[in-house]
C-alpha cells in the first residue's frame, strides 16, 4: 500500500525533524548552562580582584589608623583630666570630648571596614578565618600597556563575549526552535 508507506515516510520524517529540534535545543540548553557557569567565574574573579584592591588600601592605612585612635584615646583622657580642673567653664571640656568621640567613631567605622575587607578577601581564597597570611604589595606605579584594539573593536568583542548576553541569544534561539516544532506538530 502506497498510502501506508507515503505515511510511515512522513511519520519517520516528522520524527526525525522532531528529534533534530529537540537535539538542537539541547545543545543550546548546553550552551546556555556553559555561559552562566563564565559568567559566575568572570564574578568571581571580579570579586576577588576588588577584595584585593581592598584588603591592599585598607592595609596600608591600618598603622596609620591605629596611631591615630591611640592618640584620639590619649586626647580623651588628657581632655577628662582638664574637665576636672576647669571648675568654671566645662562647656568647651565636654565639646572637645564631644568632637575626639566623634572623630573614634569614625576609626572605629574605618577598622571595621579593614577588618572586613580582609575578611572577604579571606573567604574568597577558601582559607579559614584565623590564617594568616602576607599580601603581595602591588608596585607603586603599575604599567600602561597599549591597547590593541580601538575602542569600537572593543565594544564589539564585549558585546560579542559577554555571558549573559550569549546565554539569552542561545536562550531565544531554542524558544524559537520549540515554536518551529510546535507548529509543524
Amino acid at each position: 500500500d502506497v498510502t501506508d508507506a507515503s505515511g510511515i515516510l512522513v511519520w519517520n520524517v516528522l520524527d526525525f525533524g522532531v528529534g533534530y529540534s529537540l537535539a538542537k535545543q539541547a545543545a543550546d540548553e548546553e550552551l546556555m548552562h556553559k555561559e552562566r557557569r563564565r559568567r559566575a567565574v568572570q564574578e568571581i574573579m571580579r570579586d576577588v580582584r576588588d577584595a584585593y584592591w581592598r584588603a591592599v588600601g585598607s592595609g596600608s592605612v591600618e598603622d596609620d589608623v591605629d596611631r591615630l585612635t591611640e592618640e584620639t584615646m590619649r586626647a580623651l583622657r588628657l581632655s577628662a583630666r582638664s574637665q576636672k580642673a576647669l571648675v568654671r567653664n566645662p562647656e568647651k571640656a565636654l565639646l572637645y570630648q564631644r568632637s575626639l568621640l566623634e572623630i573614634l567613631a569614625n576609626l572605629k567605622e574605618i577598622q571595621a571596614g579593614i577588618v572586613a575587607a580582609r575578611a572577604k578577601l579571606t573567604a574568597l581564597m577558601g582559607l579559614p578565618p584565623h590564617v594568616t597570611y602576607v599580601l603581595a604589595e602591588p608596585p607603586k606605579v603599575l604599567p600602561i600597556q597599549r591597547l590593541r584594539f580601538d575602542l569600537e573593536e572593543m565594544e564589539q568583542l564585549a558585546l560579542r563575549d559577554h555571558p549573559a548576553l550569549r546565554e539569552a541569544h542561545y536562550q531565544a534561539r531554542s524558544m524559537a526552535e520549540e515554536a518551529d516544532r510546535k507548529s509543524v506538530v
